[in-house]
């Protein structure tokens, strides 16, 4: 279990810290810019700051989430099966015997609800996309809580 929080956190640090890297850069060449002026010689653009996305932080954010969170179910999902648990959910019963299928399973769950947000997005139905993603991520917390609480229960 500590292994695939480790690996999303993991997974979540190097992100920003790449987001953050590529920022300072941008950052640091226009201050370079700015300070020695342009010269005679420049043939090269200076890279403008990056974008303000419409959306902010909070739909990537909840979009890192979901996928952490699918990909914990799965874990969970597979160490409880090794442990001698049951799969309650129906559909995924048959999955959970086949740990390659039910992470492809859970891949498409997260390509599947992240693309009907985006569209949602685009027709400029926003509440509506930033509401399907609280609700999915509300969904899989409370599958991810419901089975940390079955394997602790495990011997």
């Amino acid at each position: 279990m500590s292994k695939a929080i480790a690996v999303v956190t993991l997974a979540a640090a190097l992100t920003g810290a790449a987001a953050v890297a590529g920022a300072q850069e941008v950052v640091a060449a226009a201050a370079s810019f700015v300070a020695d002026g342009p010269t005679a010689t420049d043939d090269v653009a200076v890279p403008s700051a990056p974008a303000r996305t419409p959306h902010g932080i909070l739909r990537p954010a909840l979009y890192a989430s979901f996928a952490g969170l699918q990909a914990y179910d799965a874990y969970t999902t597979i160490v409880g099966i090794d442990r001698g648990a049951a799969e309650r959910n129906p559909l995924a019963r048959s999955l959970a015997a086949h740990p390659a299928a039910l992470f492809v399973a859970k891949a498409m769950l997260t390509a599947t609800s992240i693309g009907a947000t985006e569209y949602l997005w685009r027709r400029h139905r926003r509440r509506a996309a930033i509401a399907v993603l609280f609700v999915s991520n509300g969904i899989a917390a409370a599958v991810a809580a419901h089975n940390a609480m079955v394997l602790r229960r495990m011997p």
